[in-house]
């Protein structure tokens, strides 16, 4: 068993549903699969990249999440989006070569903390393998499904 020392993780262990050492892995099979693509230019270190070639999704949406009042509302337009209706998510940590799986109410509480914890590095699937939600290092959400709307009413100061 692979030794754990994410902050995060080490906290949500008695809740974790499924635990998977070897992350990536399980991932990059998951979207090939699902002919989801992965460039092969990733940048580790340009904050921007994307590790998913979002040219190739159909729906693709992104916006950025660094705004205090979208911040305080996030977990709320998780939970009206697509994703709003899955019982799990997987969720991987690209750093630790780490997949796991939890409850999405767990994620729509904790989305902050839990996209911290990877260090805003992450790509989430729900647990039909149909949605797909990267965040990346400069604060953005990618996703092939609609999460924040423009004519959400709550969006009215944003």
């Amino acid at each position: 068993m692979k030794e754990i020392k994410n902050w995060k993780l080490l906290e949500l262990w008695p809740k974790i549903i499924n635990f998977h050492t070897n992350g990536i892995n399980l991932r990059d099979e998951i979207l090939r699969r699902k002919g989801i693509y992965l460039k092969c230019d990733f940048e580790d270190f340009d904050r921007s990249d994307t590790e998913i070639d979002w040219r190739k999704v159909l729906n693709y949406h992104n916006f950025s999440f660094d705004d205090i009042e979208l911040e305080n509302r996030l977990e709320l337009f998780f939970r009206k989006s697509n994703v709003g209706q899955s019982e799990t998510l997987m969720i991987f940590y690209r750093q630790e070569n780490i997949g796991i799986e939890l409850d999405a109410q767990i994620f729509f509480r904790e989305w902050e903390e839990i996209f911290q914890s990877t260090k805003y590095n992450t790509i989430i699937l729900d647990e039909k393998l149909n949605l797909l939600i990267e965040v990346t290092r400069d604060y953005r959400i990618h996703s092939n499904f609609i999460i924040l709307t423009n004519d959400d009413p709550t969006r009215s100061s944003l």
